[in-house]
C-alpha cells in the first residue's frame, strides 16, 4: 500500500471512531415533530452519518472519473435513496440494511482507485447501493407525522444534491485543470472513503 493511501486509511479510522459517538439527527436521534425539525434531520442526516457522507463524495467522484459531462448520475442515485426511503415507509424491509451501506462505501471507494470501464455495471451496483443508504435514511424517522416528513425527504434530497455537485465539479476540475493532481487525490480520496467504509462495517460485525 502506498505512504498517501495509508496515511489516508488511518485518517479515515480517526474520523469513523469519533463519527460513533454523534447522532444522525441534529437533535441527537429525537423524531422530529416540526416541519423545521424535519428539515434540519434531512440536512443533517447524510453529513453526520459519515458512511452515507462518504459514499456521496464517492458517487460525485466517480461521475467526474467516468468522464460525464453533466451530474446526472448524482441525481438519479439522490432519486434511488427517495426510493429507498419510500419502501422503509411503505413497510417494504430489505435484508442487512447497515451491512449493505457500509460494504457500498467499501466498494465505492475501491471504484475510486481502480475505476471500472464498464458504466452500466457501475450505474447498477450505484442504484442498488443508494437505495440501501435511503433505506437507512427512512428508518432514521418512522414514526413522524406527514409534514416533518416531508420536509426531512426535501432536506436528505438537497444535502446530497449540493454534496455531490460540489465532488462532481472539484472531479471535473482535477482531471481537466491540474492533470499532476488526480492520481494523488484518487488515492487519497479511495483511502479515505473506503477506510470509512472498513471500520464502518467492522463496528457492524463485531458489535
Amino acid at each position: 500500500m502506498k505512504p498517501f493511501y495509508h496515511n489516508a486509511f488511518v485518517l479515515a479510522a480517526a474520523l469513523a471512531f469519533s463519527s460513533s459517538a454523534w447522532g444522525h439527527h441534529p437533535k441527537g436521534g429525537e423524531t422530529p415533530s416540526t416541519l423545521w425539525q424535519g428539515l434540519l434531520s434531512g440536512l443533517g442526516h447524510p453529513i453526520l452519518g459519515i458512511d452515507h457522507l462518504a459514499f456521496i463524495i464517492a458517487i460525485g467522484l466517480l461521475s467526474a472519473l467516468i468522464r460525464l459531462r453533466s451530474p446526472a448520475c448524482p441525481l438519479i442515485l439522490v432519486a434511488a435513496t427517495v426510493l429507498g426511503a419510500t419502501l422503509q415507509w411503505t413497510g417494504v424491509n430489505l435484508p442487512y440494511v447497515e451491512a449493505m451501506v457500509t460494504t457500498s462505501v467499501v466498494v465505492a471507494g475501491v471504484m475510486i482507485y481502480r475505476t471500472p470501464k464498464q458504466l452500466k455495471i457501475i450505474g447498477i451496483a450505484g442504484i442498488f447501493a443508494a437505495i440501501y443508504h435511503g433505506m437507512a435514511y427512512g428508518e432514521a424517522i418512522i414514526g413522524a407525522e406527514t409534514a416533518p416528513l416531508a420536509a426531512y425527504l426535501l432536506g436528505f434530497c438537497l444535502i446530497q444534491i449540493a454534496i455531490a455537485g460540489v465532488a462532481f465539479m472539484a472531479g471535473r476540475w482535477l482531471l481537466f485543470k491540474e492533470p499532476s493532481l488526480p492520481r494523488l487525490v484518487r488515492g487519497l480520496s479511495a483511502g479515505m472513503i473506503s477506510g470509512i467504509g472498513l471500520i464502518a462495517l467492522s463496528s457492524i460485525i463485531f458489535s
